[in-house]
């Protein structure tokens, strides 16, 4: 280990106990007897702030390779709107009735029952894109955005 790197570890370890020091004589319920925790938590704040920022870039990166590739994807994306649309106002109108709820789910079943049956036949999907448009235009996943512990 370097000396540069033990000089700006000894720095951060001081400046936890000066700041845990400085938080327990001014905020009510910061008050530990103990200043290994008081460490242990400004380590633990920096920690979600190091795994915040990585969630935040990759949120950021996804939306820039989304806006890249729009062009190429506009048309997938307003059919998915559609269907969104229309799945929302039927169901919508399922809710006001548990019979017509219940045939709704039905229905859903059957057409992905038959939806394997022709992939397993056909080779392809009836309500799912190729895999090939899924890979070029929705390849961002959700992400959970990191908690503090507390």
């Amino acid at each position: 280990m370097s000396f540069t790197t033990r000089s700006i570890i000894l720095v951060l370890i001081l400046s936890a106990v000066m700041i845990s020091s400085l938080l327990e004589s001014r905020v009510e319920g910061f008050k530990t007897e103990d200043p290994l925790k008081a460490i242990t938590k400004i380590f633990g704040f920096f920690t979600f702030l190091g795994k915040w920022f990585k969630w935040f870039g990759e949120i950021i990166g996804c939306s820039i390779e989304t806006l890249i590739g729009l062009p190429n994807c506009i048309m997938f994306y307003l059919f998915d709107l559609f269907l969104g649309t229309i799945g929302v106002i039927i169901k919508l109108f399922c809710s006001f009735s548990p019979h017509l709820e219940k045939a709704r789910l039905t229905t859903w079943k059957i057409i992905k029952k038959l939806d394997g049956m022709i992939y397993n036949g056909a080779g392809f999907h009836i309500i799912q894109y190729p895999k090939s448009i899924i890979k070029k235009c929705y390849k961002c996943k959700n992400k959970k955005m990191p908690t503090l512990k507390k």
